[in-house]
């Protein structure tokens, strides 16, 4: 296992298909469970309310609290996690940044940019927000419970091609790098490989959401954005990323299933084993 630890966080009050990623987590944990021994988080399984405009909010809070918790438990120098939707990397980002501040770099793999301040985003779903608050802004009281702000030079984009305006706004302003889903197909990587160069990144965080993969892949997902990542081209480049020697984290979010499908698995299995030791899965 090339992690310290492996956590399933299922958390679905950040996204505005419950259900979808409800199911969807626990089918993915189940069909990795032979594989990956994982410490399974407890989440709030009840809708709570919307509250400084963020849907769900005192459940994200309370879920939030028990990840730092085991986090802190567990003391691992590098983590896998399971998500659940986007916003489960709040703490686990922060934790890691902890562990290497200044020196963590953020790749987010995702179709959205997640970098909304609440009162900003359309959708009032906190998977929308959590790299905003990775930065130190948005809701006083989230920024109270976190201890290790980024800075704009520790993130680099990958995919993202479902901006709100505020976000496209907020991106140009901090000169965030962003490798569009064609540079991926085309293994265009030279605005990551400059990134890190110059950044001082020491360590990396990769972020996946899964609708950054092309609908084409067949892999269900909330927002089914056309002109994604192709499967193979996905799985090619988190080998390079991996290739580093500094991955320090990963996380999956937002599989989106409402019944078990055991070819999408497969095919995710096949797409995380670059990174993971999946090779039995990929044998089955």
């Amino acid at each position: 296992m090339p992690f310290d630890a492996a956590l399933y966080f299922p958390q679905w009050q950040g996204s505005p298909n419950p259900e979808g990623i409800r199911q969807g987590s626990r089918f993915l944990h189940q069909s990795l469970l032979g594989y990956l021994h994982f410490h399974s988080l407890t989440v709030d399984d009840a809708e709570s309310e919307l509250k400084r405009h963020i849907r769900h909010y005192p459940a994200i809070m309370n879920n939030t609290l028990r990840a730092q918790a085991e986090l802190k438990a567990l003391s691992p120098r590098t983590v896998f996690t399971l998500g659940g939707d986007c916003s489960v990397d709040v703490p686990v980002i922060d934790y890691l940044h902890g562990l290497y501040p200044g020196k963590l770099g953020v790749i987010w793999i995702d179709a959205h940019a997640d970098i909304n301040l609440p009162e900003e985003s359309p959708s009032q779903c906190f998977h929308g927000m959590p790299l905003r608050t990775l930065l130190g802004e948005g809701d006083e009281a989230m920024l109270h419970l976190l201890n290790h702000p980024l800075s704009p030079s520790q993130i680099c984009y990958a995919g993202i091609r479902s901006i709100d305006p505020p976000e496209q706004a907020y991106i140009e302003e901090k000169n965030f790098p962003v490798l569009t889903a064609m540079d991926i197909n085309q293994r265009h990587y030279r605005k990551f490989s400059e990134w890190l160069s110059e950044s001082g990144i020491r360590q990396l965080h990769i972020h996946l959401d899964l609708d950054a993969l092309d609908p084409v892949a067949g892999i269900d997902v909330t927002y089914r954005i056309p002109e994604g990542i192709q499967l193979h081209a996905l799985h090619e480049f988190l080998a390079f990323l991996h290739s580093y020697g500094i991955t320090a984290g990963f996380t999956v979010t937002e599989y989106a299933a409402l019944a078990e499908n055991r070819e999408a698995t497969d095919k995710i299995a096949s797409l995380l084993s670059p990174i993971l030791p999946l090779s039995e899965v990929l044998a089955a």
